[in-house]
């Protein structure tokens, strides 16, 4: 016989009268000992060890085995002796828990030398014996530890805990150990109470078909014996299957079983058990996984096998431990009260409201301490995502709270009840929005693969031999070559399988001639549900539809699940007509006989209401025509499917708050004759009962609330000169207000106040430099960044995208007057009052050594549009040229008397403008440096000068408080600008060349159009005077830095100049009021809302278009996922807010 590997067998019988001698593990162990050499052909080490004269060889003695000697041969069997090989080690003798001064518990295999006080110092702790594994290069391990004999105490936990090689390891380690945690004398007649059972389980009368005894057979066989003994045997083990000993394979007589093993579209369930195949591995990684937590996601694709995992593989093997299993639920439409139902067993009928009250208020954790008895308690939550599909947004409260029921359970250590949900993937990213249950799925989840190669071909090929059955040789090569062409098809197999089980009972043999008769794997269920679909007249085929349809949710794009109904709903699909219903009920038990067995039907426990359901999702995709049917109108089916979660919530709660209304209300009413004959009974009369409310409810309300909502409105154009941006936030409101009392039909000069607030109010957002002045702003080409600079020496780099902290630049020694960006992104130049340049990139690192030439400030820099040249001008009267290293280039170019403010580029990087304090401006060429030109353009000093990206044309702002348009030749266009009450300190051309934008020191900005006419009121907000201007690459927006140390983001969607187009009409409201919450998405007004209108316009931000746009946090301000219920930050429930009145 071939060797298997190396086993060490330790039975200790002598112990210090302290401790107590033992009479049964020398004989325990030269039993096992035997049996692995006899059946295992192992090479067993025996310890202690003597001599048999007699027989001429070694057996386990009753000498003493001391703790040096036993560690020095632990050492010497793992690290040199089963180096790379298959290890076995069986312990028989006494174990201990010994907690140290500390109160840590720690255990201990004791030796002979060891007394009750010297187990710590001289016996062998488990997390030294732990680390010995580690460090060891075993192929295999197995470890039986036999420690619960008279006295003796190993707590099941403490050894878990201490072998923790057996879980974290890859490679093929087992451990089976006899634990318990209460005293008592365990050893029987002529073994130990383990040990007898452990031979049991090793005797041929255990082994398998081919006469093998694996791990896992080994210790269902202890379980099973040890079951009412009290002691509590626990397994730990990872990797393969691992096969301790061998007999002769077995020729046992075939017998045939016609009972189809395999399960069609329905999952298996523990009666099937023995036809489950393919799932051990997972299997143990849950039961694994349940060792070590008590809430366990599954997580899978549709077609999987997650229930069948569950019901036929983790349940069983859990009753088998001992454990307690409550019956499966699912979600459904009523979460909380499936929760409260499936604990209603375990307390009398009078009980059942306080238990309901209890979960209510305290939840699960109290009501763990009620429950009877200390049985380990499984709760299966089947069909997790149903959560999400069957509860409607609208009762998101419900959902929230089921959630947080169940999490519940993972902060009570030692829980006695456990959770196991199944969830279909493609629903992972739904349960992200529960941070709760987001940290469970990082932490816990087991994600369950499919099944392939050897395990597929068991799940195949098992159950018919079972039953006596043969298959066709080329039949399972077929089979296997079909399943790989379509993921997660094991309902499809079952179904498969089962069909061609059922097409031939005499032969006793599964054929490929009828595997392909039947279109094989992939087509089975097309061609059954077709054949089945044919059998009904065309009325009745339209019945069939309607039926289909009604049991599945329908998602968002193609995301459909199915949703069981009760019978009752269904028979209501051909209305009151009682032949037309006998009839419709002949086609459900048609649908739900055991030879279809398209749908499933049932009964509530109560066994007074009848559901019925289909009999797996495989349906909806493998049968071609109910994929067509769910193609078609999917919009009026979602619609539908709102009507009725509304009815339910008003029939289980009939107030006049619960009817429809709103937006569904709109709906309804406007697709009512295309809804009317898809509705029942009940529906319609709901719908009517709606819709008169709503309509009294609406003409009561617009007479009382016109009158001061005008009155409001006029307040807000009346103040929104001086009050801007706290005026939209009032607009807001009242949209808000308007859309929740008129059911969005509401009065024009609502709408009206609010585009009128908008043109006025464009302050978007701000960023607070703590500087005392800002000079200078730039944005760079992307538009992702703005660089400023201030009165303080800081540059400090804003991210548009991000939150308002800044990126600090520092360096300069005195005021930074003017900052740029290189037209290609790459560079950032900043000029101070401390007579130098300095380059950085666009992270805000320094690049080189300062530029140094000036004598005085540095007013002015300028790059050249391809990036490579660099201008400056300062207070010492040059203008200098620099490479985009940092070097000058020449002298400076010439210059009139006064000093140059202001410098700009000509988009052909060849002419050069700027802005003089004699109220000039110079016009250069750079090719030779020479002045081109030079004109008086205003009566004092020019602050800035802007060539036209498009045409011909220069823009200059004057001390003198006006803006001026010239040609090249110094021609003025029109008419000076007005409107200014101050110095014009910077002006700017839009990206299209078409408007202008300028800053003053009267703390402003204004729009023109290039004919000198100002474009809307001025923009207002900054507190001091007005320092630089400029316009986004895109021409969305502009960016202004001022004397008040702040940089302002100012919005123009909505205005003339982004919006030139009729597309948007006057009455799209949503439009408008989507407009005004971006524009406020990021300004303190709405981020950190103080007064209660801010709060109110914040939430109706938040419930007019929360799914549409990116929003803040009415709690705490941070911006949350358009797509999010409840904050992530906070946990904030961004559903629940309603409108402040």
């Amino acid at each position: 016989m071939t060797q298997y590997g190396y086993a060490l067998v330790v039975g200790i019988t002598q112990y210090d009268n302290s401790l107590g001698s033992l009479t049964k593990p020398n004989k325990d162990g030269e039993s096992v000992a035997q049996l692995l050499e006899r059946q295992g052909a192992y090479q067993v080490k025996r310890l202690p060890e003597g001599w048999d004269s007699e027989r001429s060889c070694y057996h386990l003695s009753t000498e003493r085995l001391n703790g040096t000697d036993l560690g020095q041969a632990l050492r010497e069997f793992l690290l040199t002796q089963a180096d790379r090989q298959h290890a076995l080690i069986y312990f028989s003798g006494h174990g201990f828990t010994i907690s140290d001064n500390l109160g840590e518990k720690k255990g201990y295999l004791a030796t002979s030398d060891c007394t009750s006080s010297t187990i710590a110092t001289r016996g062998i702790p488990l997390d030294s014996l732990n680390k010995l594994i580690l460090e060891s290069n075993l192929s295999s391990l197995v470890i039986l530890l036999d420690c619960c004999h008279a006295g003796s105490i190993l707590e099941s936990n403490l050894v878990r805990q201490s072998l923790t090689a057996f879980n974290s390891s890859q490679k093929d380690y087992y451990l089976i150990a006899a634990c318990r945690n209460f005293e008592s004398a365990w050893e029987g007649e002529q073994y130990s109470v383990f040990t007898e059972a452990l031979l049991k389980g090793l005797g041929e009368d255990n082994a398998g078909s081919d006469g093998q005894i694996s791990c896992d057979r080994l210790f269902d066989s202890i379980a099973t014996a040890l079951k009412h003994s009290g002691q509590e045997p626990i397994r730990m083990g990872w990797g393969r299957s691992l096969t301790l000993v061998k007999y002769q394979r077995r020729r046992t007589k075939l017998v045939i079983d016609e009972t189809c093993p395999y399960q069609g579209l329905e999952p298996f369930g523990q009666q099937q058990e023995r036809f489950f195949f393919g799932r051990d591995q997972v299997t143990h990684l849950l039961m694994k996984k349940l060792d070590q937590a008590n809430f366990i996601p599954i997580i899978g694709a549709s077609g999987s096998g997650k229930s069948s995992v569950v019901r036929a593989g983790l349940i069983p093997e859990l009753e088998k431990n001992g454990w307690q299993i409550l019956p499966p639920i699912l979600p459904g439409f009523e979460p909380l009260a499936e929760l409260k139902r499936i604990f209603t067993q375990f307390f009398e009928r009078g009980e059942l409201r306080e238990i309901s009250s209890l979960i209510d208020k305290d939840g699960l954790p109290k009501l763990i301490e009620y429950l009877p008895g200390s049985k380990p308690l499984l709760l299966v939550v089947d069909q997790f995502e149903e959560i999400f599909t069957v509860v409607p947004e609208e009762q998101e409260e419900k959902r929230h709270r089921f959630i947080q029921l169940l999490a519940q359970v993972v902060k009570i250590s030692n829980s006695q009840l456990a959770i196991v949900i199944t969830l279909r993937a493609d629903f992972l990213e739904s349960c992200l929005h529960y941070p709760s249950l987001t940290q469970i799925i990082q932490s816990q989840a087991v994600y369950l693969p499919p099944l392939e190669g050897a395990d597929l071909e068991q799940a195949i090929t098992e159950p018919a031999k079972l039953q006596g059955y043969q298959l066709e040789p080329g039949l399972v090569g077929e089979i296997l070559k079909d399943v790989g062409k379509e993921k997660n098809s094991l309902p499809l197999l079952q179904f498969a399988l089962k069909e061609l089980w059922e097409r031939d009972q005499k032969k006793h043999k599964l054929t490929l001639e009828e595997y392909r008769a039947m279109d094989g794997v992939l087509g089975a269920l097309n061609h059954q549900a077709e054949d089945i679909y044919h059998r009904f007249s065309e009325p009745e085929q339209q019945w069939v539809k309607r039926i289909f349809l009604k049991l599945i949710r329908t998602g968002e794009g193609f995301k459909d699940t199915r949703q069981r109904q009760p019978k009752m709903k269904l028979l209501a699909i051909v209305g009151d007509n009682l032949q037309d219903r006998l009839a419709l009920n002949d086609i459900l038990d048609t649908l739900t006989s055991k030879e279809v067995r398209l749908l499933v039907a049932g009964q509530e426990e109560n066994q007074t209401k009848a559901w019925v359901d289909l009999a797996h999702e495989a349906l909806m995709e493998s049968w071609q025509r109910f994929t067509q049917w769910r193609r078609e109108g999917r919009e009026m089916r979602q619609l539908i499917e709102r009507v009725e979660d509304t009815l339910r919530e008003w029939q289980t709660k009939p107030q006049d708050e619960n009817l429809l209304m709103g937006g569904l209300l709109a709906q309804v009413r406007e697709k009512w004759q295309e809804l009317e004959p898809e509705l029942d009974t009940a529906a319609k009369e709901f719908y009517q009962r709606s819709d008169t409310r709503e309509t009294e409810r609406i003409a009561a309300f617009r007479a009382l609330a016109e009158a001061p909502l005008r009155k409001q409105a006029n307040q807000v154009l009346k103040l929104l000169s001086t009050q801007p941006t706290e005026d939209l936030v009032l607009a807001i409101y009242l949209t808000g207000i308007s859309l929740e009392e008129f059911s969005g039909k509401f009065p024009n000069f609502i709408l009206a106040t609010l585009r009128k607030a908008l043109e006025v109010a464009r302050e978007q957002r701000i960023f607070i430099s703590n500087d005392p002045a800002v000079y200078s702003v730039a944005l760079s080409p992307d538009g992702t960044q703005v660089v400023s600079g201030s009165e303080n020496g800081t540059v400090r780099l804003w991210n548009l995208r991000g939150n308002s902290s800044s990126k600090i630049l520092q360096g300069h020694e005195g005021a930074v007057m003017s900052v740029a960006f290189s037209p290609d992104g790459q560079q950032i130049v900043s000029a101070s009052g401390d007579q130098t340049l300095r380059l950085w990139n666009r992270r805000g690192n320094p690049i080189g050594e300062p530029l140094q030439g000036h004598e005085d400030v540095v007013l002015s820099v300028v790059f050249s549009p391809d990036s490579q040249y660099i201008v400056s001008t300062g207070a010492d009267g040059a203008v200098q040229i620099w490479n985009k290293q940092g070097k000058p280039i020449g002298h400076s170019l010439p210059v009139n008397q006064s000093l140059i403010y202001s410098l700009s580029f000509h988009r052909d990087g060849q002419h050069l403008i700027g802005g003089s304090g004699d109220g000039t401006i110079q016009l250069w060429n750079l090719q030779d440096n020479s002045v081109v030109k030079s004109f008086q353009a205003h009566e004092d000093a020019v602050l800035s000068v802007a060539f036209s990206p498009h045409r011909e044309q220069i823009v200059s702002g004057s001390w003198d408080k006006t803006i001026r348009l010239w040609d090249l030749d110094g021609k003025l266009m029109g008419k000076p600008f007005r409107g200014h009450e101050g110095a014009v300190t910077s002006v700017g051309f839009s990206p299209n060349g078409e408007y202008i934008v300028s800053g003053s020191w009267d703390k402003t900005l204004l729009l023109w159009h290039l004919k000198g006419n100002p474009i809307y009121e001025p923009c207002q907000g900054h507190q001091a005077s007005v320092s630089s201007v400029n316009f986004s690459p895109d021409g969305q927006y502009i960016v202004s830095g001022s004397q008040d140390g702040t940089v302002r983001v100012w919005d123009l969607r909505g205005s003339l100049i982004v919006d030139t187009s009729n597309a948007i009409q006057d009455e799209d409201w949503e439009y408008w009021l989507k407009l005004a919450c971006l524009r406020l998405r990021t300004h303190p007004i709405f981020t950190n809302p103080s007064s209660e209108v801010a709060k109110a316009a914040c939430a109706t931000c938040h419930k007019y278009l929360g799914t549409k746009i990116d929003l803040p946090c009415l709690n705490c301000g941070y911006v949350v996922s358009k797509t999010a219920n409840y904050c992530i930050r906070c946990g904030y429930n961004l559903k629940l807010i309603s409108l402040s009145k």
